[in-house]
Protein backbone atom coordinates (compact mmCIF):
# COMPACT_ATOMS: atom_id res chain seq x y z
CA UNK A 1 0.00 0.00 0.00
CA UNK A 2 1.14 3.49 -0.67
CA UNK A 3 -0.23 6.76 -0.03
CA UNK A 4 -1.48 9.50 -3.44
CA UNK A 5 -3.05 12.44 -3.46
CA UNK A 6 -4.40 11.63 0.35
CA UNK A 7 -6.08 8.23 -0.35
CA UNK A 8 -4.02 5.04 -0.08
CA UNK A 9 -3.56 2.14 -2.79
CA UNK A 10 -2.72 -0.88 -3.02
CA UNK A 11 -0.47 -1.83 -6.02
CA UNK A 12 -1.06 -4.91 -7.63
CA UNK A 13 2.62 -6.54 -8.14
CA UNK A 14 3.43 -9.88 -9.59
CA UNK A 15 6.69 -11.77 -7.53
CA UNK A 16 8.74 -14.38 -10.06
CA UNK A 17 11.76 -16.13 -8.75
CA UNK A 18 14.39 -15.69 -11.65
CA UNK A 19 18.04 -17.58 -12.56
CA UNK A 20 20.21 -16.31 -14.74
CA UNK A 21 23.94 -15.69 -15.47
CA UNK A 22 24.04 -12.37 -16.77
CA UNK A 23 26.89 -10.58 -15.71
CA UNK A 24 26.02 -6.64 -16.84
CA UNK A 25 24.71 -3.87 -15.14
CA UNK A 26 20.95 -4.01 -14.28
CA UNK A 27 19.44 -0.89 -14.96
CA UNK A 28 16.80 0.69 -12.59
CA UNK A 29 13.98 2.17 -13.86
CA UNK A 30 14.08 5.48 -12.85
CA UNK A 31 11.04 7.53 -13.87
CA UNK A 32 9.25 4.54 -11.61
CA UNK A 33 10.96 6.28 -8.30
CA UNK A 34 13.41 3.26 -8.46
CA UNK A 35 17.24 4.17 -8.03
CA UNK A 36 18.91 0.45 -7.88
CA UNK A 37 18.54 -2.73 -9.10
CA UNK A 38 20.24 -5.63 -8.30
CA UNK A 39 20.25 -9.57 -7.88
CA UNK A 40 20.00 -11.48 -4.24
CA UNK A 41 20.43 -14.57 -3.48
CA UNK A 42 18.43 -16.62 -0.85
CA UNK A 43 20.56 -15.38 2.08
CA UNK A 44 20.54 -11.76 0.80
CA UNK A 45 16.78 -11.41 -0.11
CA UNK A 46 15.99 -12.79 3.76
CA UNK A 47 18.66 -10.20 5.26
CA UNK A 48 16.71 -7.52 2.67
CA UNK A 49 12.94 -8.79 3.87
CA UNK A 50 14.08 -7.80 7.64
CA UNK A 51 14.03 -4.21 6.11
CA UNK A 52 10.89 -4.38 4.02
CA UNK A 53 7.60 -2.65 4.28
CA UNK A 54 5.10 -4.55 6.23
CA UNK A 55 2.37 -5.51 4.22
CA UNK A 56 5.27 -7.27 2.17
CA UNK A 57 6.59 -9.20 5.13
CA UNK A 58 3.01 -10.71 5.76
CA UNK A 59 3.77 -12.51 2.04
CA UNK A 60 6.52 -14.29 3.91
CA UNK A 61 4.96 -15.03 8.18
CA UNK A 62 7.91 -17.18 9.06
CA UNK A 63 10.61 -14.83 7.68
CA UNK A 64 12.04 -16.98 5.08
CA UNK A 65 12.05 -17.51 1.50
CA UNK A 66 11.45 -20.93 0.24
CA UNK A 67 11.80 -20.61 -3.37
CA UNK A 68 10.83 -23.91 -5.49
CA UNK A 69 11.33 -24.30 -8.84
CA UNK A 70 8.44 -25.86 -11.31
Amino acid sequence: MFNRKSALKLKLTHWYLLETNFKGRLEPQEEEGIDIATWLDQREAEKALESSYSNIKELFPDQTLNFKRR
